[in-house]
């Protein structure tokens, strides 16, 4: 799964080496471990996850968190190792190193994603989805979950595995607000996997799930314990990309769920803000932090979207300002 390691991210990793598990063939030759980007300290806070595991009889105690593996011992004869991307579609530099230090050969053989196409790894992908539509700029899935009903279905009977099926119903109401116009986030293929996965759950309650699970996730209470620096890891992504005068450009991204208004009382937004501009690593340093807030609207129910951006670099803040406003 992805840095972010949201409900989607930890889930379709999850689900997806269980059903690779299934192919008689694929099991006699290797083993398939599914790996949670972020670290131990950081998985406490997916409270949406930790509740939604625990209707299948799972914790967060069965998930492995990247920094755990023992990749050695693992390949003790140093076999090469076959990584899968699940929620994204290029390999991490945190994931790269931790790799690349373990003197363990290895290659990204499959990408199942609903993001913009970064096109990496194309000399060793053999198998490449991406619900991406470029000449729109949507996603043609809303999460990757969906994806995964109709690339194991000549694996798995769906409906004899019904904590398999929950898990993903759940993350898929999660991805599109239980279908809610509103927010206009499902398509036909998620549609076509909650029919799929209807049988775990009837449709009427399909709801009352989605309410616990964002409930779990939009916790006033648990987002006002939080401190800034929890609030940016919570779903933090890092992009790098070109400017216009042709120098690398990156910048970081944190999806809080609370209004900007309550996290720029925190008092170590600055601080915890400027570890990611100045960081040590320079393939983590940033050269501009953008803090989204979403929240919804109690009365009308709708979503409500804020948007901050940190940079030390007063031109940069300027032509955001001007992309944002339209000046």
């Amino acid at each position: 799964g992805n840095e972010a390691s949201d409900a989607d991210s930890i889930v379709s990793s999850l689900i997806s080496a269980y059903c690779e598990s299934l192919d008689v063939e694929s099991a006699a030759s290797c083993r398939h471990l599914p790996i949670v980007s972020i670290g131990r300290q950081d998985l406490r806070l997916k409270q949406d996850v930790e509740l939604l595991l625990r209707k299948a009889s799972l914790s967060l105690a069965d998930l492995t968190c990247a920094e755990e593996v023992p990749w050695e011992s693992l390949c003790p004869n140093f076999e090469e190792i076959e990584v899968v991307l699940l929620d994204h579609n290029s390999l991490t530099k945190r994931l790269e190193a931790q790799l690349k230090s373990s003197r363990v050969p290895f290659k990204v053989v499959e990408i199942i994603d609903h993001h913009l196409d970064s096109r990496s790894h194309l000399d060793s992908v053999l198998r490449h989805t991406i619900a991406f539509d470029s000449s729109t700029g949507k996603a043609t899935a809303g999460s990757t979950c969906s994806l995964l009903v109709s690339r194991f279905q000549s694996l798995i009977d769906w409906k004899n595995n019904a904590d398999v099926s929950l898990l993903l119903l759940g993350v898929i109401l999660l991805d599109t607000y239980a279908e809610n116009p509103k927010f206009a986030k499902n398509t036909p293929i998620d549609d076509q996997a909650l029919d799929v996965l209807s049988h775990c759950l009837d449709k009427s309650d399909h709801h009352k799930l989605f309410e616990e699970l964002a409930d779990a996730k939009f916790d006033p209470s648990f987002w006002a314990s939080l401190s800034a620096s929890d609030c940016l890891r919570y779903d933090y992504k890092r992009f790098a990309t070109m400017n216009g005068d042709g120098r690398r450009f990156s910048f970081g991204t944190s999806s809080v769920l609370l209004p900007l208004s309550h996290i720029l009382t925190k008092g170590d937004l600055s601080i915890a803000a400027m570890k990611y501009l100045h960081h040590a690593d320079a393939d983590e340093r940033v050269d501009a932090c953008a803090i989204l807030s979403l929240v919804t609207d109690p009365a009308t129910k709708r979503p409500h979207r804020e948007l901050l951006v940190v940079s030390t670099d007063a031109t940069m803040l300027s032509k955001f300002r001007a992309f944002a406003t339209g000046n």
